[in-house]
């Protein structure tokens, strides 16, 4: 691959990570993106959501959609990319230069290469075997609760054929849904002044003791994956005030629709046994697990993506379950897998940090992956 579309491509890596994108502020990055491919000759359109989409007609009618999520989990209104060695990376053993900035990685790197293959799709004179979508969504962080996706499949629904979530890096294959049910826990108390009403209900410390409750919650007996977080808690208003209000976001997860129902309702139990204040507790996130996804169809694919990187890395890559834009197909019986195209570490930290030569790595995984339809 010649060198100029490695820099080309670092160069519109940088210059997308720099543009902010939080979950459901995905709008200016997606506006650079549909002006530089619209200078190119490519024509998108958005949905009601928020996706940024493009259509590549087929001999077949059925889409096998691409998707790379364009939201990242930080909120900085001043992102700067830094290059820097490879040494400072935590965890990185190679030599070389890296690029540092949040969001870097998961998922910026992954809608460059998507840029890059729609770019190769669109210089191709002759149809593609099948459809194919490549759509650049919204709302697959946190409490995005997927809202992208989502529309994507709701919108074309039958048409899918299968879909792949180009998401973190190529070492591993995200080929089952673990899906989780999010909460938020509001507690509310009488309050105080700290001197003068000392001795009324803390809704901090009712909350501390509800958590503390949650955290002694044992999964170790169950045969498959369970896990709990409070991840966010909020609330009081000064060092000499009984709090009166806190919140706070807890989630369950899991592959096992059972479990994850069972271990929501023993968290929604211990949640709303607090006595010495009102509780008010709202779901804000749901991201269902598995459906009856054709087990062939499912596993040609699969095999296709691991052929892909073993093929291009000449290692195997790790086959695993996660929370990924491939929840909402797989519950919906579509086939779908998850990878990426970079190499990197520190996903959803301020350290994160990415190889700029792996680019080219991940764009000929992308591209082998790609040789079903045509070549690029």
């Amino acid at each position: 691959m010649e060198k100029d579309w490695l820099e080309e491509t670092k160069e519109l890596l940088i210059t997308l990570t720099q543009i902010p994108a939080p979950t459901g502020k995905e709008k200016a990055r997606a506006d650079f993106i549909e002006i530089y491919l619209l200078q190119k000759g490519i024509l998108g359109r958005r949905d009601t959501a928020g996706n940024l989409i493009y259509e590549i007609k087929g001999e077949r009618p059925e889409y096998a959609l691409f998707t790379a999520h364009l939201d990242t989990v930080f909120d900085d209104e001043v992102i700067r990319v830094e290059e820097k060695p490879a040494e400072c990376a935590s965890g990185n053993n190679r030599t070389g230069r890296i690029l540092c900035a949040p969001g870097i990685g998961d998922d910026t790197s992954n809608v460059v290469l998507l840029i890059k293959l729609l770019e190769a799709m669109h210089m191709r004179k002759e149809k593609p075997q099948q459809s194919i979508l490549i759509a650049f969504d919204v709302g697959e962080e946190g409490l995005g609760n997927l809202k992208g996706i989502r529309q994507l499949c709701q919108d074309y629904a039958s048409q899918l054929a299968e879909v792949i979530a180009v998401d973190l890096q190529y070492h591993t294959i995200y080929i089952k849904a673990a899906g989780s049910i999010r909460l938020r826990a509001e507690i509310t108390t009488e309050g105080g002044h700290s001197y003068k009403e000392f001795g009324n209900a803390n809704a901090i410390a009712e909350a501390a003791e509800l958590i503390s409750r949650i955290y002694q919650i044992d999964v170790s007996e169950e045969a498959e994956k369970v896990t709990y977080n409070v991840g966010k808690i909020e609330g009081g208003t000064s060092v000499n005030t009984i709090a009166a209000d806190c919140s706070f976001l807890v989630e369950v997860r899991s592959e096992n629709e059972q479990l994850l129902q069972k271990y929501i309702k023993k968290v929604k139990n211990i949640i709303l046994s607090a006595k010495k204040a009102k509780v008010t507790l709202t779901e804000i996130g749901n991201r269902p697990c598995n459906g009856a996804v054709p087990a062939d169809r499912q596993r040609q694919l699969i095999d296709r993506a691991g052929k892909a990187i073993f093929e291009v890395t000449g290692k195997e890559a790790v086959c695993t379950d996660g929370s990924t834009d491939c929840n909402i197909p797989l519950s919906l019986g579509i086939p779908a897998v998850g990878f990426g195209g970079y190499e990197g570490g520190g996903a959803h930290t301020k350290q994160e940090w990415m190889n700029p030569d792996s680019l080219e790595t991940g764009y000929r995984i992308l591209c082998k992956f790609a040789e079903k339809y045509y070549s690029c």
